[in-house]
Protein backbone atom coordinates (compact mmCIF):
# COMPACT_ATOMS: atom_id res chain seq x y z
CA UNK A 1 0.00 0.00 0.00
CA UNK A 2 3.11 2.33 0.67
CA UNK A 3 4.72 1.57 -2.15
CA UNK A 4 1.63 2.14 -4.52
CA UNK A 5 1.26 5.53 -2.72
CA UNK A 6 5.12 6.54 -3.49
CA UNK A 7 4.42 5.39 -7.18
CA UNK A 8 1.62 7.84 -7.40
CA UNK A 9 3.26 10.65 -5.90
CA UNK A 10 6.40 9.94 -7.61
CA UNK A 11 5.26 9.07 -11.32
CA UNK A 12 2.16 11.11 -11.04
CA UNK A 13 -1.39 9.35 -11.12
CA UNK A 14 -0.55 8.27 -14.48
CA UNK A 15 1.19 5.48 -13.18
CA UNK A 16 -1.61 3.79 -11.35
CA UNK A 17 -3.29 0.65 -12.72
CA UNK A 18 -6.62 -0.91 -12.57
CA UNK A 19 -5.18 -3.30 -9.99
CA UNK A 20 -4.13 -0.86 -7.83
CA UNK A 21 -7.23 1.35 -7.63
CA UNK A 22 -9.03 -1.76 -7.09
CA UNK A 23 -6.14 -2.62 -4.40
CA UNK A 24 -6.23 1.11 -2.72
CA UNK A 25 -10.46 0.62 -2.46
CA UNK A 26 -10.32 -3.27 -0.85
CA UNK A 27 -7.64 -1.29 1.52
CA UNK A 28 -9.83 1.56 2.60
CA UNK A 29 -12.91 -0.62 2.46
CA UNK A 30 -11.44 -3.16 5.00
CA UNK A 31 -10.38 -0.59 6.90
CA UNK A 32 -13.57 1.75 7.36
CA UNK A 33 -15.55 -1.79 7.93
CA UNK A 34 -13.28 -2.29 11.08
CA UNK A 35 -13.27 0.79 11.99
CA UNK A 36 -16.74 0.93 12.24
CA UNK A 37 -16.65 -2.18 14.53
CA UNK A 38 -14.09 -0.74 17.17
CA UNK A 39 -14.93 2.65 17.23
CA UNK A 40 -16.84 2.31 20.13
CA UNK A 41 -14.40 0.46 21.97
CA UNK A 42 -11.23 1.09 24.39
CA UNK A 43 -9.30 -0.43 21.39
CA UNK A 44 -10.41 2.46 18.90
CA UNK A 45 -8.10 4.85 20.80
CA UNK A 46 -5.10 2.76 20.43
CA UNK A 47 -5.59 1.95 17.36
CA UNK A 48 -5.50 5.79 16.27
CA UNK A 49 -2.25 5.79 18.22
CA UNK A 50 -0.83 2.91 16.04
CA UNK A 51 -1.62 4.94 13.18
CA UNK A 52 0.27 8.03 13.83
CA UNK A 53 2.97 6.15 15.19
CA UNK A 54 3.04 4.34 11.59
CA UNK A 55 2.42 7.50 9.67
CA UNK A 56 5.46 9.23 11.55
CA UNK A 57 7.51 6.12 11.32
CA UNK A 58 6.73 6.22 7.62
CA UNK A 59 7.77 9.99 7.17
CA UNK A 60 11.03 9.57 9.33
CA UNK A 61 12.03 7.11 6.78
CA UNK A 62 11.07 9.12 3.56
CA UNK A 63 13.17 12.44 4.90
CA UNK A 64 16.17 9.92 6.04
CA UNK A 65 15.71 10.23 9.85
CA UNK A 66 17.69 7.08 10.32
CA UNK A 67 17.75 7.36 14.37
CA UNK A 68 13.96 7.99 14.91
CA UNK A 69 12.85 5.26 12.09
CA UNK A 70 15.11 2.78 13.96
CA UNK A 71 13.71 3.88 17.18
CA UNK A 72 9.95 3.64 15.89
CA UNK A 73 9.85 0.61 14.04
CA UNK A 74 11.67 -1.49 17.09
CA UNK A 75 8.69 0.44 19.37
CA UNK A 76 6.26 -0.55 16.75
CA UNK A 77 7.12 -4.19 16.63
CA UNK A 78 6.66 -4.51 19.97
CA UNK A 79 3.50 -2.31 20.82
CA UNK A 80 1.58 -4.63 17.95
CA UNK A 81 2.52 -7.50 19.68
CA UNK A 82 1.36 -5.86 23.28
CA UNK A 83 -1.74 -5.08 21.89
CA UNK A 84 -2.79 -8.16 20.52
CA UNK A 85 -2.57 -9.53 23.97
CA UNK A 86 -4.04 -6.46 25.92
CA UNK A 87 -7.02 -6.38 23.30
CA UNK A 88 -7.64 -9.84 23.02
CA UNK A 89 -11.39 -9.87 23.75
CA UNK A 90 -11.91 -6.63 20.93
CA UNK A 91 -10.23 -9.16 18.87
CA UNK A 92 -11.97 -11.72 19.32
CA UNK A 93 -15.08 -10.25 19.30
CA UNK A 94 -14.67 -8.72 15.64
CA UNK A 95 -13.19 -11.84 14.40
CA UNK A 96 -16.28 -13.38 15.59
CA UNK A 97 -18.63 -10.97 13.59
CA UNK A 98 -16.65 -11.22 10.40
CA UNK A 99 -16.75 -15.24 10.34
CA UNK A 100 -20.33 -14.86 11.34
CA UNK A 101 -21.49 -12.99 8.81
CA UNK A 102 -24.30 -14.52 6.64
CA UNK A 103 -22.20 -13.57 3.46
CA UNK A 104 -25.81 -14.65 1.38
CA UNK A 105 -27.40 -11.93 2.67
CA UNK A 106 -25.48 -10.17 0.12
CA UNK A 107 -26.91 -11.54 -2.82
CA UNK A 108 -30.37 -12.14 -1.05
CA UNK A 109 -33.56 -10.07 -3.33
CA UNK A 110 -34.59 -6.82 -1.86
CA UNK A 111 -37.36 -4.62 -2.40
CA UNK A 112 -40.29 -6.90 -1.84
CA UNK A 113 -43.47 -5.93 -0.84
CA UNK A 114 -44.84 -9.01 1.00
CA UNK A 115 -41.71 -8.94 2.87
CA UNK A 116 -42.12 -5.71 4.04
CA UNK A 117 -45.33 -5.95 4.94
CA UNK A 118 -44.25 -9.33 6.83
CA UNK A 119 -41.66 -7.15 9.40
CA UNK A 120 -44.95 -4.42 9.05
CA UNK A 121 -46.71 -7.32 11.03
CA UNK A 122 -44.25 -8.69 12.82
CA UNK A 123 -42.84 -5.26 14.18
CA UNK A 124 -46.63 -4.70 15.71
CA UNK A 125 -46.73 -8.22 17.42
CA UNK A 126 -43.55 -7.27 19.19
CA UNK A 127 -44.77 -3.93 19.87
CA UNK A 128 -47.89 -5.64 21.57
CA UNK A 129 -45.77 -8.29 23.42
CA UNK A 130 -43.16 -6.40 24.85
CA UNK A 131 -45.33 -3.37 26.47
CA UNK A 132 -48.17 -5.81 27.84
CA UNK A 133 -45.13 -7.55 29.50
CA UNK A 134 -43.81 -4.11 30.48
CA UNK A 135 -47.28 -3.27 31.81
CA UNK A 136 -47.15 -6.85 33.96
CA UNK A 137 -43.35 -6.64 34.47
CA UNK A 138 -42.65 -9.47 33.01
CA UNK A 139 -39.03 -10.11 32.30
CA UNK A 140 -38.19 -10.97 28.55
CA UNK A 141 -35.19 -11.52 26.36
CA UNK A 142 -35.81 -10.97 22.48
CA UNK A 143 -33.19 -10.88 19.85
CA UNK A 144 -33.17 -10.73 16.30
CA UNK A 145 -31.02 -11.78 14.01
CA UNK A 146 -29.36 -10.17 11.22
CA UNK A 147 -26.37 -10.50 8.88
CA UNK A 148 -24.48 -12.22 11.58
CA UNK A 149 -24.93 -15.96 12.15
CA UNK A 150 -27.14 -16.97 15.26
CA UNK A 151 -26.92 -20.85 15.03
CA UNK A 152 -25.26 -20.85 18.32
CA UNK A 153 -27.58 -19.20 20.51
CA UNK A 154 -29.95 -20.79 18.72
CA UNK A 155 -29.11 -24.01 19.34
CA UNK A 156 -28.02 -23.39 23.23
CA UNK A 157 -32.19 -23.35 23.74
CA UNK A 158 -35.15 -25.05 22.86
CA UNK A 159 -35.30 -25.24 18.95
CA UNK A 160 -38.72 -23.74 17.68
CA UNK A 161 -40.63 -22.70 14.11
CA UNK A 162 -43.07 -20.77 14.77
CA UNK A 163 -44.66 -17.30 13.81
CA UNK A 164 -43.96 -14.32 15.99
CA UNK A 165 -46.89 -13.89 17.71
CA UNK A 166 -47.62 -11.57 20.76
CA UNK A 167 -49.70 -14.63 22.66
CA UNK A 168 -46.68 -16.94 21.99
CA UNK A 169 -44.29 -14.51 22.95
CA UNK A 170 -46.16 -13.62 26.36
CA UNK A 171 -46.38 -17.85 27.17
CA UNK A 172 -42.91 -17.75 26.85
CA UNK A 173 -42.14 -15.42 29.30
CA UNK A 174 -44.67 -16.25 31.68
CA UNK A 175 -43.25 -16.53 35.45
CA UNK A 176 -42.34 -20.01 36.05
CA UNK A 177 -42.78 -21.55 32.61
CA UNK A 178 -39.27 -23.73 32.04
CA UNK A 179 -37.98 -21.38 29.15
CA UNK A 180 -38.70 -17.66 30.76
CA UNK A 181 -35.25 -17.37 32.03
CA UNK A 182 -33.66 -17.31 28.57
CA UNK A 183 -33.76 -15.19 25.28
CA UNK A 184 -36.05 -15.59 22.49
CA UNK A 185 -34.39 -15.78 18.56
CA UNK A 186 -36.30 -14.36 16.09
CA UNK A 187 -34.22 -15.49 12.65
CA UNK A 188 -35.97 -15.19 9.14
CA UNK A 189 -39.40 -13.59 10.34
CA UNK A 190 -40.38 -16.90 12.31
CA UNK A 191 -39.53 -17.81 16.56
CA UNK A 192 -36.20 -20.32 16.15
CA UNK A 193 -35.85 -20.73 19.81
CA UNK A 194 -37.01 -20.08 23.00
CA UNK A 195 -34.75 -20.42 26.74
CA UNK A 196 -31.20 -19.48 24.68
CA UNK A 197 -28.13 -18.60 26.27
CA UNK A 198 -26.35 -15.18 25.98
CA UNK A 199 -23.01 -14.43 26.72
CA UNK A 200 -22.36 -12.03 29.14
CA UNK A 201 -20.21 -8.51 28.36
CA UNK A 202 -16.64 -8.19 29.54
CA UNK A 203 -17.04 -5.03 29.39
CA UNK A 204 -16.29 -2.52 32.61
CA UNK A 205 -18.35 0.53 31.65
CA UNK A 206 -21.73 -1.24 32.02
CA UNK A 207 -24.18 0.38 35.04
CA UNK A 208 -22.86 -1.97 37.83
CA UNK A 209 -26.85 -1.98 39.00
CA UNK A 210 -28.14 -3.74 35.28
CA UNK A 211 -29.04 -7.67 35.77
CA UNK A 212 -28.08 -10.68 33.67
CA UNK A 213 -30.16 -9.83 30.64
CA UNK A 214 -29.28 -6.83 30.58
CA UNK A 215 -25.68 -7.63 30.33
CA UNK A 216 -26.79 -10.76 28.37
CA UNK A 217 -28.15 -8.64 25.35
CA UNK A 218 -24.90 -6.12 25.53
CA UNK A 219 -22.39 -9.03 25.54
CA UNK A 220 -24.58 -10.83 22.34
CA UNK A 221 -24.89 -6.82 20.79
CA UNK A 222 -20.83 -6.74 21.21
CA UNK A 223 -20.61 -9.75 18.88
CA UNK A 224 -22.54 -10.35 16.48
CA UNK A 225 -25.17 -7.00 14.47
CA UNK A 226 -28.31 -8.48 16.56
CA UNK A 227 -30.38 -6.45 18.23
CA UNK A 228 -31.56 -7.58 21.32
CA UNK A 229 -35.14 -6.00 23.63
CA UNK A 230 -34.68 -6.20 27.39
CA UNK A 231 -37.69 -6.09 29.01
CA UNK A 232 -36.85 -5.43 33.22
CA UNK A 233 -39.16 -7.71 35.47
CA UNK A 234 -37.86 -5.19 38.65
CA UNK A 235 -39.33 -1.77 36.96
CA UNK A 236 -40.84 -3.01 33.81
CA UNK A 237 -38.60 -0.71 31.51
CA UNK A 238 -38.25 -1.76 28.11
CA UNK A 239 -34.65 -1.01 26.74
CA UNK A 240 -32.34 -2.67 23.56
CA UNK A 241 -28.92 -3.08 23.12
CA UNK A 242 -27.24 -2.49 19.85
CA UNK A 243 -23.82 -2.42 18.94
CA UNK A 244 -22.11 -2.74 22.53
CA UNK A 245 -24.64 -0.29 23.89
CA UNK A 246 -27.89 -0.15 26.14
CA UNK A 247 -30.52 2.16 25.40
CA UNK A 248 -32.85 2.24 28.16
CA UNK A 249 -36.49 3.46 28.66
CA UNK A 250 -37.91 3.44 25.36
CA UNK A 251 -40.97 4.74 24.29
CA UNK A 252 -43.13 2.72 21.63
CA UNK A 253 -42.53 5.34 18.82
CA UNK A 254 -39.15 4.77 19.16
CA UNK A 255 -39.23 0.85 19.78
CA UNK A 256 -41.11 0.39 16.65
CA UNK A 257 -38.58 2.46 14.62
CA UNK A 258 -36.00 -0.02 16.03
CA UNK A 259 -37.94 -3.02 15.37
CA UNK A 260 -38.35 -1.36 12.06
CA UNK A 261 -35.09 -0.97 11.39
CA UNK A 262 -33.81 -4.34 12.56
CA UNK A 263 -36.56 -6.44 10.62
CA UNK A 264 -36.44 -4.39 7.09
CA UNK A 265 -32.94 -3.78 5.98
CA UNK A 266 -32.70 -0.04 4.73
CA UNK A 267 -32.56 -1.15 1.02
CA UNK A 268 -36.04 -2.14 1.32
CA UNK A 269 -37.11 1.07 3.13
CA UNK A 270 -35.69 3.26 0.38
CA UNK A 271 -37.45 0.99 -2.12
CA UNK A 272 -41.45 0.67 -1.03
CA UNK A 273 -41.17 4.58 0.09
CA UNK A 274 -40.46 5.31 -3.73
CA UNK A 275 -43.00 2.69 -4.99
CA UNK A 276 -45.58 3.86 -2.52
CA UNK A 277 -45.01 7.64 -3.83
Amino acid sequence: MIDIIRTVFGGGFSALTFVNIVDILLTAFFIYTLFGWIKDTQAFKVVRGIIVVLIVTQLSEMMGFTTINYILKNVSTVGLIAVVVVFQPELRRTLERIGGMKFSAFIKTLGQKNDTQNATRITEQLINGIYRMSADKTGALIVIERESNLKDIIDSGCAMDCVVSEHILLNIFSPNTPLHDGAVVISNSRIASAGSILPLTQSNDVDRYLGTRHRSAIGLSERTDAVVIIVSEETGAVSYAKKGKIHRYIREDIMREVLTEALIPEVIIKQYEKSAQ
